[in-house]
This record gives structure tokens, C-alpha cells and sequence, in this order.
């Protein structure tokens, strides 16, 4: 695993948090001990801590410093031991950026003396020093085997770095980050019991660590990578926290990957967390756009790490009636025809339990004429978490809920909420919280529409086993566990097939109708976990539906190497026109009208498992045609419109690779020529990147669409090509959004490359 610089920040509750995990907890929970376990026999040779010195503490859900004032913690990742000398110098720097915090790396071979010059160091800059032990995976970071950390804390931590960490001086700014991302891999449940070894390892560290005479915070990492979240829920992290004499525990996640890579994802996490009502701290985060599919949008994990503000309502109920209306007058009308209005919504357990409760979102015309958009009940929302809630609203008849006389939703002057008891009877209270309210105008036909969408938060969705592995016996492979769709039948088991056999194959199918027609453009995508246990295995993944006549159709196949195992992948498939796009269609396929089923087939498993495939956030849309607020439009019938060769083949020798006829722009450098390459014999003449610098009005924190066709002549057959689509920021950072593999390319006809993003950085898109 490589060094990864991160942030570190806080993430301060203020969120009424009730019960102690409910369901979660594993069927051992209520029988394991989580009063502190006996202490060991103090060795009185070895140097302690004074008994009476100050330290950082921690009550509930907040840090607090030696004053009892609480701490926002902000700070930087310093791998100190892998170059101490030269890392030192980094600590003043770190102080000048306003961090009060430094995240100081430890390793098997750092020095007694090395550690007190940078402890020195960090408290004349007078920030704290959260102390951590790394190394390399298979030892610590990403390890579940526990052999090499069970010796190394006590011969380090309580040994070799004691003399120094016991000082006084150090006490008041001192925390211990006892382990780098140890523990359990490809878990992710938080209602397993695989994760009580993990608990009890940390255990048996808080005692030791105590039993020398620390008082200050013991800082515990998730486990798989410091990712998995889960190993802290269902009670888990309030054990760790009775275990200690000094409750004075802090839980830290890493925010990196699939588990993380949204902002639906971070509330999740963060919500889940906040019901430990415990502090914890994202240690490490990765950046935006540098791990493609998997990066990281950290600005929205700051906002969230620095206690995100939202609007409150603590409503003063006492009929079943009661209702109240909140409204902002805009400066200046807008019109919101052909718009996306998107808000998060937080919603107390009491409300979602009780199920009345609803919010409605409305706009007054120019006139205030009232139009409601749509009315959401609390039945249908995360409880004691966000919701992420969407319209677009393309016309006057998406605004689905009254609309007075004469509405007219392209002058609108004022947005408001309308919270209603609908039912609800006054004892059921709790603050409702309303955030990141967005309206996004001119979208227009440019923003595809969600027309189905199953998150899995409490029932199947509509999914079932349409043929294949299980069921032969009654048995249903199809659970929901955790807001996941989980896939489990008997593979391999001829017994277990259902009569067909099909026993390495599993077809798992929706016959909700959904409001696409096979002749226009449409999207799907959907979440899947594929464990490590199924490695060895050489699968196929294919996104399938069926027409109106009940033939079958491929609309996406993804093959075993572009499968990943053990963690989240997203797979997506963006198709304009489905009679030549897509990889198979039955004798007879119809490609218009609505499917009848549409769903997703896993193939090529032989031998039965234990772990399930997991699915999550399948959605549909719907693409409008014609739209005409398209930002920018290159149809290239009188020129290059602006296209010009950004580096690559061509152009070596004054050659301008590109040219137009007959309404196409047309690449043809001299591809493989060295001398042509255009980068001062660079040699990179089989690659060309050919881009526009023209400024197009868009803000690419936004959802965007990109569409491109391209015609890629039958001579090049014998190439292994890829084709991306990718843009480039205010800073002139590359982003790749689209990739096309050599197998996906269609030559001698034209291709559409279609791709809707919603947040840049969220994931890489498979082009069906």
C-alpha cells in the first residue's frame, strides 16, 4: 500500500441521538462484559506518567482540550518515520497552515530521540501530537493477522518510546493512534460477529496502555484500510469505551474508495457513526480526483468534518394537524422549467417509526400562485440520518402536488417547505433538519431523469430471482441486509438450480414498470460488492432487461477482468440507441416501448460460498431529446470549432493532426513516427489528446452531460486502443470521465459516447 497524505478533521455531532443501537447489535452483545477487564501487575521499573497531569478528554461526542473547551480538530498526515530527519523540517510549515493538530507517523525502527524532536517540535508550535504506529500491510496497515502488532505494542509503545511519551511536558497535547488501519478485511456489516476479535485485540491494548499510567486519548482506527465504519456500530465502539478506566476512547475512519465516494455515502457513515454518540475523527481522507472511480470529494467531507450547518426546525406540535410553512424570497425570479432541485433532509427516528409525517416542497409563480412539487413522508426517509431528495422538473406537470389557477413555474419568486403532522399525534417530537437546498436552472433536457431508483433500505424493491442458482429447494437467495440487496443462493448445487440447472448462473430481475422507451436514450447503473471469496472464480456481470414481448436483451456485459473483488464497484451503461448498441439481443427483440423486467445476471460461479454479492443504488433514467439548453455544441460544418491537438502523435514537424470534411472533424496524425510526436521526441505517438480551450459555462461540482460520436475505421481492428472522455479544472488539472476499453470500441460505424455525471470524481462510468 502506498504512503497517502490525508486531513484531519473532526466531525463534531449535534445531532440527538437515542437508543444504543437497536438491531444492530450482534446476539452476543448483551452477554459480553463491557465493564473495564481486570488490570494486569503494574511494572513499578518502568517510567509513568504524572498522576495528576492535564490531558486532552473526551465527554460524549466532543474533544475537549485541558481547559474543557471543546476542540475542532484540523490538521495533516506527517509520515515522520519514514524520514525523520528530513520530516522534521516539515512541522513549522504544518503549524503555518493554521493546523492544531499533527497525525505523527511512527515506525518499527524510530528512535526514542527522534520521537521527543518531533513531540518538541509540535508543542512549540502548540499543536497536538496524535501519535501513530505504522507499517507496511502484512504487519499493520490493511492486516487482519494479529501476531506482529500483539508484540510490537509493548516493545514499542511500552518500551522503547515510553521514557519518552511518559514526560509531562508532552501530557496536555498528547494523543495515541495505537494502530495504522489494523484489523479485519471485506467485512462491512455492521450486524457480523467477525469483527469481535478486533474489539477485543483493542481491548486488551486500552488495559495495557492504562495500566502504564496513560490518561490521555487512545485513538483506534477502523479496520479494512481504517475504512469499515461498521466494526464501530451496533454497540461495538461503546465497548471499547466501557473497557477504559479513563472513557477516554476516540474512533477514527479513513475515507477513502467506493464506501465514501459520495455525498449519500459520507451521511450514511456519518450518521450511523453519530448514533455511537462518541467522538471520532476522519484520520485520513484521499483527494479529489486522484483515485478516479474512487476518489473523494473533500470539500464536502471538510464541510462535514468542520460540523456542517443546517437549518433547524423544533416544532412546537399539539394537534394532529399541526402544520408549518418556511419560505425565502429570491432576489430576482427565476424560471424553473427545466430545472434540478435537489436537498437533504434529516429525519428523527420518532418520525420515520410513527410514518405520518411529511414535507412538501413548494414555489409561489410571479403572481404567488402556489405549486407544490412533491409531498415526501417520513416513513420513506433514513431514520436519525440524511436523505438525499431529488426533482427535475422539465415542465408544469412535474410539479406533482396543488397547483393553484394559472401557476406559472417560469417566474418564480419564492421557495419554501411545508412540515405537516398529517396524522401524527403531538408526543412525537424531535428536530427536523433541512440542508444543501440546490436549484440547478437550465438543466433542461441536459440532466437525464430518475425514473426508478431501489436503495434497499428496508425491503427488496421489487428484485427477484428470475431463474438460475437457488430456489431448487424453496430457499430465496435474496435478502436485504443493511440497505444492501444481498445475493446468496446455493452455487454449484444441481440440487438447488430450480430445474434448469443454471446453477453457476443467477438472474435477478425487477417487473416494475419503468418509464423508458428502448427507442430513446436511457441510463442504468447500480452498486455491487463482489467479496474476495469469490477470486478464484472466473465471472461475468451483464445489465439485462426485457421487451415488451418478454424477449431478452443486453444492455451491458462486463467481463471477469473488469470485475473487482472486495470492494464497492459502480457499473453503468449509458445507451442511445439500443438496437445497435447493446451486446445481444433474442430473435425477434423489440427495441421500443417499455421493458417488461429489467435487472442484473451474475454468471461463472461454481462452487458455493458463504459471503453474498452485494447491490445497491440500482437506478434508471430517462434521457431527454432535444433539449436546447445544451451549453456547448461542436457539429464541426465549417471548421474545427476550436479542437486543436493538446500533446501526442502529430504535429512534430508542423503537421496539424486534425482537419474537417464533410461536417467531422477528422484525427490523423502519423501515428508510431518518433520523430512526429510533437513533444520534443517524447516518443509518445500512439497516444493523441485532442481538446477544446474554449470556456463553456458550466460548474463541474454540478451534474453535466457529455456526448460525442465517433467513427473509428475497420484498419484500426488490429489495434488495442481505449478511448476517454476528460475535462480540465480552473487549475488545469486533468479529469477523466469516460474510459472506453479496446473491447467496447466499435469500429467501421459510429459510436455514441453518452455519459451523465453527477459529481466529478464519484466514479468512472462503464460504456455499455
Amino acid at each position: 500500500m502506498n504512503l497517502r497524505l490525508g486531513y484531519l478533521a473532526l466531525l463534531m455531532g449535534s445531532l440527538l441521538i437515542q437508543g444504543c443501537g437497536g438491531d444492530l447489535l450482534d446476539d452476543n452483545a448483551e452477554t459480553r462484559p463491557l465493564n473495564p477487564e481486570p488490570s494486569e501487575v503494574v511494572d513499578e521499573t518502568k517510567l509513568r506518567p504524572p498522576e495528576n497531569a492535564a490531558v486532552i478528554t473526551t465527554e460524549d461526542k466532543q474533544i475537549l482540550d485541558v481547559s474543557g473547551k471543546p476542540i475542532l480538530l484540523r490538521g495533516i498526515n506527517l509520515q515522520f518515520g519514514d524520514s525523520p530527519i528530513e520530516r522534521l523540517t516539515a512541522i513549522d510549515p504544518i503549524a503555518a497552515t493554521g493546523s492544531n493538530v499533527v497525525r505523527l507517523q511512527l515506525r518499527e525502527n524510530t528512535t526514542a530521540d527522534a520521537l521527543e524532536a518531533a513531540l518538541n517540535k509540535i508543542i512549540e508550535n502548540d499543536m497536538i501530537a496524535m501519535v501513530m504506529f505504522w507499517e507496511e500491510e502484512g504487519k499493520i496497515t490493511c492486516t487482519a493477522e494479529d501476531t506482529y502488532i500483539k508484540t510490537a505494542v509493548p516493545d514499542l509503545w511500552l518500551d522503547r518510546w515510553l521514557p519518552v511519551l511518559a514526560q509531562a511536558k508532552y501530557q496536555p497535547y498528547l494523543m495515541i493512534n495505537i494502530a495504522n488501519e489494523w484489523g479485519p478485511l471485506n467485512i462491512w456489516n455492521a450486524s457480523s460477529l467477525g469483527y469481535q476479535a478486533y474489539i477485543d485485540t483493542y481491548k486488551t491494548f486500552i488495559r495495557k496502555f492504562r495500566d502504564a499510567g496513560f490518561k490521555v486519548p487512545l485513538v483506534i482506527d477502523a479496520p479494512h484500510c481504517g475504512q469499515d465504519y461498521n466494526a464501530f456500530l451496533g454497540g461495538r465502539g461503546r465497548e471499547l469505551q466501557a473497557a477504559d478506566v479513563e472513557d477516554n476512547i476516540i474512533l477514527s475512519v479513513h475515507a477513502y474508495h467506493s464506501a465514501w465516494n459520495s455525498s449519500a455515502k459520507i451521511n450514511k457513515a456519518t450518521s450511523s457513526l453519530e448514533q455511537e454518540n462518541m467522538p471520532f475523527i476522519l484520520g485520513e481522507f484521499g483527494g479529489s480526483g486522484a483515485n478516479g472511480e474512487f476518489s473523494i470529494d473533500h470539500m464536502d467531507l471538510i464541510a462535514k468534518g468542520a460540523g456542517d450547518n443546517a437549518m433547524i426546525f423544533s416544532m412546537p406540535w399539539s394537534t394532529v394537524e399541526d402544520k408549518a410553512a418556511y419560505s425565502y424570497n429570491l432576489p430576482t425570479s427565476i424560471n424553473m422549467v427545466g430545472s434540478e432541485v435537489s436537498f437533504d433532509v434529516y429525519m428523527p427516528k420518532s418520525y420515520v417509526e410513527d410514518g405520518n409525517l411529511g414535507i412538501q416542497m413548494y414555489v409561489k409563480d410571479g403572481s404567488w400562485a402556489y405549486g407544490a412539487i412533491d409531498f415526501e413522508s417520513a416513513s420513506s426517509m433514513t431514520a436519525n440520518g440524511w436523505t438525499h431528495i431529488t426533482y427535475n422538473l422539465n415542465s408544469v406537470d412535474d410539479f406533482l402536488g396543488y397547483k393553484a389557477d394559472g401557476f406559472d413555474p417560469s417566474t418564480v419568486q419564492a421557495i419554501g417547505f411545508e412540515i405537516v403532522a398529517n396524522g401524527k399525534t403531538s408526543d412525537i417530537q424531535g428536530d427536523i433538519k433541512i440542508d444543501n437546498l440546490r436549484v440547478l436552472t437550465g438543466v433542461g433536457g441536459a440532466a437525464p431523469e430518475l425514473v426508478f431508483e431501489a436503495t434497499f433500505d428496508s425491503d427488496l424493491a421489487g428484485f427477484e430471482r428470475s431463474w438460475g442458482a437457488g430456489l431448487g429447494d424453496g430457499e430465496t437467495p435474496l435478502t436485504v441486509v443493511d440497505g444492501e440487496l444481498n445475493i446468496l443462493p446455493v452455487w454449484g448445487d444441481a440440487a438447488d438450480d430450480g430445474g434448469n440447472g443454471a446453477t453457476q448462473e443467477i438472474e435477478v430481475a425487477n417487473y416494475t414498470s419503468v418509464d423508458i422507451d428502448l427507442a430513446a436514450p436511457f441510463t442504468m447503473s447500480f452498486d455491487i460488492f463482489v467479496p474476495d471469496e469469490y477470486s478464484s472464480e472466473s465471472m461475468e456481470i451483464k445489465l439485462v432487461l426485457k421487451d415488451a414481448n418478454w424477449v431478452f436483451g443486453q444492455v451491458l456485459y462486463v467481463g471477469n477482468d473488469s470485475i473487482t473483488r472486495g470492494s464497492v464497484q459502480t457499473i453503468s451503461a449509458s445507451i442511445t440507441d439500443f438496437a445497435s448498441e447493446s451486446s445481444y439481443l433474442g430473435d425477434g427483440f423489440v427495441a421500443s416501448g417499455k421493458p417488461n423486467s429489467f435487472g442484473i445476471s451474475i454468471a461463472g460461479v461454481t462452487t458455493e460460498k458463504t459471503e453474498a454479492i452485494r447491490v445497491d443504488n440500482f437506478k434508471v433514467y430517462k434521457v431527454p431529446t432535444g433539449s436546447s439548453n445544451d451549453l456547448y455544441t461542436a457539429s464541426f460544418d465549417a471548421g474545427v470549432n476550436d479542437f486543436s491537438r493538446s500533446w501526442g502523435a502529430g504535429a512534430g514537424d508542423g503537421e496539424t493532426p486534425l482537419t474537417q470534411a464533410d461536417g467531422e472533424l477528422l484525427v490523423l496524425p502519423i501515428w508510431g513516427d518518433a520523430a512526429n510526436d510533437g513533444d520534443g521526441g517524447g516518443g509518445a505517438t500512439t497516444q493523441i489528446e485532442v481538446a477544446n480551450y474554449s470556456v463553456v459555462e458550466m460548474d463541474i461540482a454540478q451534474p453535466f452531460t457529455l456526448s460525442v460520436d465517433i467513427f473509428v475505421p475497420a484498419e484500426y481492428d488490429t489495434e488495442s486502443m481505449d478511448l476517454k472522455l476528460f475535462v480540465k479544472d480552473a487549475g488545469w488539472q486533468y479529469g477523466q470521465v469516460l474510459y472506453v476499453n479496446n473491447s467496447d470500441i466499435v469500429r467501421g460505424t459510429m459510436q455514441n459516447l453518452l455519459l451523465h455525471h453527477e459529481r466529478l470524481g464519484n466514479r468512472v462510468e462503464l460504456y455499455g
